[in-house]
């Protein structure tokens, strides 16, 4: 089973008001949502996503790694 998990700095996001918190989310939600990929519940507040047991579903988490980690909302913003 593949699981990503994204945790991202609300405190930061909210302080800075440099981005919209629920903005952020909706973005992450969307992404994962967009291609297929459930989100799965965590009462540790990260998003967490996991596969469907597809076989295209490795290549459509390596996909969505490579578009957020080109987004400056989302590298100044996750925790790493």
């Amino acid at each position: 089973m593949l699981e990503m998990v994204i945790c991202m700095n609300d405190d930061k996001i909210t302080s800075e008001k440099k981005y919209q918190l629920d903005g952020i989310y909706s973005t992450i939600n969307h992404t994962f949502q967009t291609v297929g990929l459930p989100r799965m519940d965590d009462d540790s507040g990260s998003l967490v996503f996991h596969d469907c047991g597809r076989t295209r579903d490795f290549s459509l988490f390596g996909r969505i790694v490579n578009t957020l980690k080109r987004q400056t909302w989302f590298m100044d913003n996750v925790f790493v």
